[in-house]
C-alpha cells in the first residue's frame, strides 16, 4: 500500500492525515507534501494524525524528525497525534520524545499551538 495524504486547515494550523505506509518508498512524497502544504498555506504549524498509518519504517521516523527540525527553523513545528499503541512503543524506544511532540488527540495537538 502506498501513501495518501489529506489535509485540513484549523485556524492557523495545517492538519495532515496520512494513510497507508510511511517507508522508504514514500518518505520523499511526504517531505514534498509537508513543504508544499506549509508554503501554500503560509503556516509552518503542522499537526500530523497518525491513526491511519498502517506502518512506519525507520526511514519514516527519520523524515518526521527532519521535518520537525526544518519547520522549527521557520518558527513552526510538526506535532503528532492519535498514534497507535504499537507505534507509540517504537516512538518511545527510539527516544523520539526528545524531538517530536506527541498528543493523544488531534484537537489537543492543534490547541497546543495556542499555549
Amino acid at each position: 500500500m502506498g501513501l495518501e495524504v489529506g489535509n485540513e486547515i484549523e485556524g492557523n494550523v495545517v492538519v495532515l492525515e496520512p494513510r497507508g505506509s510511511l517507508d522508504a518508498s514514500s518518505v520523499d512524497q511526504l517531505t514534498a507534501v509537508i513543504k508544499d502544504t506549509a508554503a501554500k498555506e503560509g503556516t509552518y504549524r503542522l499537526v500530523m494524525t497518525m491513526d491511519y498509518l498502517e506502518f512506519i519504517s525507520s526511514a519514516g521516523w527519520s523524515v518526521l524528525v527532519e521535518a520537525s527540525r526544518d519547520l522549527k527553523e521557520k518558527n513552526g513545528d510538526l506535532r503528532l497525534s492519535d498514534m497507535k499503541q504499537t507505534a507509540q512503543r517504537i516512538f518511545k524506544l527510539m527516544g523520539l520524545e526528545a524531538c517530536l511532540k506527541l498528543y493523544p488527540s488531534r484537537k489537543e495537538a492543534v490547541k497546543s499551538y495556542d499555549e
